[in-house]
């Protein structure tokens, strides 16, 4: 009786055991594959010289944003553009002396 049982255990058990053998071989020829490109990408290196960034999306929540003060003067309208130099001349203070009022008089044309 116990050959018996032996003999049914084998033959049931032997497909199994085979897989298994064959799933440990599939296993350990991964393993190295690994292993062999673990060392090539290690080894890997890449030189960029330019770096050309076509488009930056910047996504903003406006929602977590407060305002705690809000100063300044809106201006609606045309504001025209004025060049540098010419801004400096503008923002010149004029002389500290007092200045007369200016008054101009025309008469009427007949």
């Amino acid at each position: 009786m116990k050959k018996m049982l032996r003999s049914l255990i084998r033959h049931c058990i032997k497909p199994e055991l085979d897989k298994l053998h064959k799933y440990e071989e599939r296993l350990s020829l991964l393993e190295k594959q690994k292993q062999s490109c673990k060392h090539e990408s290690e080894e890997t290196y890449i030189h960029i010289e330019t770096l050309n960034v076509e488009k930056i999306d910047y996504h903003l929540e406006f929602g977590e944003l407060t305002i705690d003060e809000l100063s300044g003067r809106l201006n609606i309208g045309a504001t025209y553009y004025i060049p540098p130099e010419q801004k400096d001349k503008k923002c010149q203070r004029k002389p500290d002396t007092p200045s007369s009022p200016t008054v101009t008089i025309r008469s009427k044309k007949e």
